[in-house]
Parts: C-alpha cells; structure tokens; sequence
C-alpha cells in the first residue's frame, strides 16, 4: 500500500499541476473571463483576417475599384465567418466531450491523490498526537518556589521560582523573581480535558499546565505570570530530549506539543479537535518566610503543593 501511494505521489507531481491549470481556467472567475476572451479574440481574428484576403482579392482583380469590399458583402463574409465556427464546433463536440472528459479525471486523479495524502498525513499526525499524549500523562514535578523574605508591615513576600526541565532532568539556572501582596499564595493552572478526543486513545487524559500565580490579596487576572516557557514557547515541563521521546524525534515532539498548546487559546480548533473542556483550577498554601515548595502534576490532572526541606 505504501509503495503504491509513493508512486501515485510521484505522478501526481505531473498532475497537479495540470489540474490546478484546468481548475483555474475552468473554475475561477478570472480564468473562465481569460478563456471567453480567447474565444471572441479567435472571432475576430478570423473576420478580420477574412475581410482582409477578401479586400485584397478585389484591389487585385479590378484596376478601378479602389474603395475595396461593398457593406453587403462584409456583412456576408461576417456572418460565413462566425457560422462556420459554430458548425466546427458542433461537429467537433465528441472531440471536445472527449477532451472535458480527459480534464475531469486529470482533475480527479489529482484531487483523490491529494486527499489520500492529506488522510495519511492526518492519520500520522493523530498517531504522533495520541504518542505525545501518553508520554505527557504522567506525574511530574513543575517547579520550586523558595519564600526568600516576608515583609509582614506591608504585608509582601519576595519568591524565587526555578522550574524543572524535563530535557536534562535538572532546575534551570534562571529564576524567576516575584514580590506578591498577601502570604496567602495560589498557584493557577489550565486543564485539558482530552476525554472525548480522537488523540485520548478512548482513555481519561487530563494535561495540565500551571501558568500563574495570584494570592489572597492579588485577584486571578492581575496575577504574575509564570516563565516557564522556552524560547520555542514550549513548557520546560514538556521538553524532552531525544533519549526521553519515543516513535519521533524531539524536534517533531516539540512541533506536537506546541499544536496542542494551541487548543488552550483556539476554542474552535478546540472543538474540532475533539477537547472536552479547558478549564483552569487553582491550589493555595500560606507560606512561611524560608520555606521551599514544590509544585508537583498528578497523573489525575491535579496539582498538589509540597513543603521541600532545605539543606
């Protein structure tokens, strides 16, 4: 099956251009108004040239007459002309059904083998997502958060948060410093409900993706946004290197994880892409002043705040 499709790719390397051709001068408006105006360019041409051997012939056979052609005959000549081209045209019609019938099944050879590759990419792009899914719907660690001062006059609380990266399995050395209002401390996350996928496998599939940090005294919408998000705008909880991903390369991974990204901003894409829900869900801890936390995914589509000692 597959060495057939390969070599129907390769003709239709032939054909698609030819029918993008035959489409356009067939279904565009522009190109149907190219072709109509062939057509009276071709008329006309014809008459003109026929009025002119006729002008000809008279100036050569009659030394007097120099005015050329009478009214009357051009008018015959005109009309010969054109009903001429009609006659060729109906005695021609089962060359012409012959031709139509040509260009339909070029364009359809040419169109079915395009929609045999756009399944089979879908086919593989669904496999790669359903991959990505699985090796995503997991318990992980996200990030630490070291309460490194409370000014308890003014009521703020200066964090420091590191996120882990699943490429190398290690904290990253930047760290992200946020000075909130309130010790009260929330951390936000998106989920994705995949229940109803095509991508889930027929399986519950939740992802989750902490995005934000708010507080008792800071609401949702005004909270600090979390960095964890590669140059590539790809989750460093999500990054994996090519000894973590299995079926594709890590690059391609990437590529898959960005598409389901995606779905959190796209409702439509959303939708079509067989997503349940998004929804966003938050956990809170009030903090003390030294204390390092760790914020952890569960494989249930959770997220769960833990005390870490510090040595």
């Amino acid at each position: 099956m597959k060495e057939t499709f390969e070599l129907l790719e390769q003709l239709n390397w032939f054909l698609k251009p030819l029918s993008d051709f035959i489409l356009y001068f067939f279904t565009n408006g522009t190109g149907i108004s190219i072709l109509i105006g062939f057509f009276f360019l071709y008329i006309f041409l014809t008459i003109f040239n026929a009025l002119r051997v006729r002008q000809l012939a008279h100036k050569a056979s009659s030394t007097e007459n120099k005015q050329g052609t009478p009214i009357i005959e051009k008018i015959y000549i005109i009309g010969s002309v054109f009903s001429k081209i009609v006659f060729n045209i109906i005695k021609n019609i089962p060359i012409l059904l012959a031709v139509f019938v040509f260009l339909l099944f070029v364009v359809g050879m040419s169109t079915g083998i395009r929609s045999m590759g756009d399944f089979f990419e879908n086919q593989k792009r669904i496999k790669e997502l359903k991959s990505v899914i699985k090796q995503l719907d997991k318990r992980y660690k996200v990030a630490e958060i070291n309460v490194k001062k409370i000014d308890y006059i003014s009521n703020t609380c200066d964090l420091e948060v590191r996120f882990y990266n699943y490429s190398n399995f290690t904290f990253n050395d930047n760290v992200q410093k946020i000075k909130i209002k309130g010790t009260d401390i929330y951390f936000d996350a998106i989920i994705m409900n995949f229940d109803y996928s095509e991508i889930s496998s027929g399986k519950k599939t939740n992802l989750v993706i902490p995005y934000r940090i708010f507080s008792n005294h800071i609401s949702q919408d005004k909270g600090f946004k979390l960095e964890l998000y590669d140059e590539n705008n790809v989750p460093y909880i999500f990054k994996r290197s090519n000894d973590n991903v299995y079926g594709m390369p890590s690059e391609k991974f990437n590529k898959r994880v960005s598409e389901i990204l995606e779905l959190i901003t796209n409702r439509d894409k959303a939708r079509s892409e067989g997503v349940r829900s998004v929804y966003g869900n938050a956990v809170h801890k009030i903090v003390n002043e030294g204390e390092l936390i760790s914020i952890w995914v569960e494989q249930t589509g959770g997220m769960v705040i833990k005390t870490e000692e510090q040595f």
